[in-house]
């Protein structure tokens, strides 16, 4: 069943409020006034269209706040009373979908870019009360996690096909906690975790859900945050603020960075070289910390000068940059990435040389490396980061079409292999 939400809300226009001039990943600026009463917890942007979402703590209420001009202003927007929003992800320039936590089994999508929303009364298992993160694949493929009616002993997984209208339950044998982490790397490999009370189970999936391998824990110490490149390389953050590194699918951990007093709550990456990770320092008055990766998580540096108020949440890198959202109502964004430089000279002219033909003619076909193998993931940025496309190929497919118009794009291509960035000009 479909219930369509009637959405009053009120403008705020705010100036972007400068931490640093902004040029690059050590610079941020402040997007949004200080929602005191809203504690944000997820993001996603799509063009100039920036998402944020999350309960306001005063009247336990769903709010959006969405900005239509790249952050200069900004409106917020409560949807309902029920459910508490809790994680964003756009699918395209047009659709998204927000889910919610609370006894409702429901999302929220729209298919205008975030100007008019719907609760869709999805038919879940009636035990499932908490999504906490989605991740799309395409326009219509998309995974989604959370907890059951018992909270403290459940996990659940849906599927949806459709774009998020209908969602079946993955029936895998996942932890029996409530699932805080997910990242999927395709439709079938992925990884999740819980961080419940201290007892951090980290789990890794290649067949889809349908069957999951616990990973090895980091010395049992509990994990706050996880990143992964591909199925064998990624990160994780542990309480006493270490950030480490596996190289074989979480079977050994490496130690790469130590910030005793920090309690980082999430980490992202925007490709192989960039990435950042989030969170608060409680030694005395409570800080907030981004420390930063440009040399592939080797080193990391904190960002100077950040307000003392902020309560960070999470990471997400989209476009070109990357964005934070705060517990106490605030959204960052840090200067522009630079993704022509993401990966190696020689990556780059091996990949270079197989983009056939570059430039390609409109509506023409362009093919990628036909020696990958299993699927490929592709998004198309133009010329000013916005994402214009969003495909996914399957095993034996190598080709794409160039239905864009003439002038010069930018290709973010992930597989399973590992992950490139290109330039593309049509012509």
């Amino acid at each position: 069943m479909k219930k369509t939400v009637f959405i009053s809300f009120i403008l705020i226009f705010l100036g972007a409020f400068p931490l640093r001039s902004l040029a690059q990943i050590d610079q941020w600026e402040l997007l949004t006034d200080q929602y005191r009463n809203v504690t944000l917890r997820d993001m996603d942007a799509s063009g100039d269209t920036l998402i944020a979402v999350g309960p306001d703590i005063s009247t336990f209420t769903p709010h959006i706040l969405r900005s239509f001009d790249d952050g200069r202003s900004w409106d917020t927007l409560q949807v309902g009373n029920g459910p508490l929003l809790r994680s964003i992800q756009f699918s395209d320039q047009n659709h998204a979908v927000i889910g919610s936590v609370n006894t409702f089994s429901c999302v929220l999508r729209t298919s205008d870019a975030g100007h008019n929303w719907e609760w869709m009364w999805c038919d879940l298992d009636s035990n499932f009360t908490g999504i906490n993160q989605i991740e799309f694949f395409d326009e219509q493929h998309a995974y989604m996690f959370g907890w059951g009616r018992d909270a403290f002993t459940s996990g659940c997984m849906y599927e949806t096909t459709d774009g998020g209208v209908s969602w079946a339950h993955v029936k895998g044998n996942l932890p029996d906690q409530p699932i805080e982490f997910a990242q999927f790397l395709s439709p079938q490999q992925g990884y999740t975790g819980s961080f419940l009370f201290g007892h951090s189970l980290l789990f890794r999936t290649i067949d889809g859900g349908q069957s999951w391998q616990e990973c090895t824990a980091v010395d049992s110490m509990s994990f706050t945050a996880a990143y992964f490149h591909d199925i064998q390389r990624g990160f994780m953050s542990t309480m006493d603020g270490i950030i480490w590194a596996t190289h074989d699918s979480g079977h050994t951990w490496t130690e790469v960075h130590t910030d005793s007093n920090a309690y980082f709550m999430g980490i992202e990456f925007a490709n192989e070289k960039y990435g950042v990770a989030v969170g608060n320092e409680y030694s005395g008055r409570s800080q907030p910390v981004i420390a930063y990766t440009t040399d592939g998580g080797t080193t990391w540096k904190r960002v100077d000068n950040m307000p003392a108020h902020f309560q960070l949440q999470k990471a997400k890198f989209t476009s070109d940059r990357f964005y934070v959202v705060s517990g106490s109502g605030e959204v960052l964004r840090s200067g522009k990435v630079d993704l022509t430089t993401s990966t190696t000279d020689v990556q780059k002219e091996e990949f270079e040389l197989k983009l056939f033909p570059n430039p390609t003619p409109v509506g023409n076909r362009v093919e990628i490396p036909t020696e990958w193998s299993g699927w490929v993931d592709i998004k198309v940025l133009n010329n000013l980061g916005e994402r214009v496309g969003q495909l996914r190929l399957h095993e034996g497919e190598r080709e794409i079409q160039a239905n864009y118009e003439p002038g010069i794009y930018f290709l973010q291509i992930s597989h399973e292999q590992g992950s490139h960035s290109i330039k593309w000009v049509i012509r």
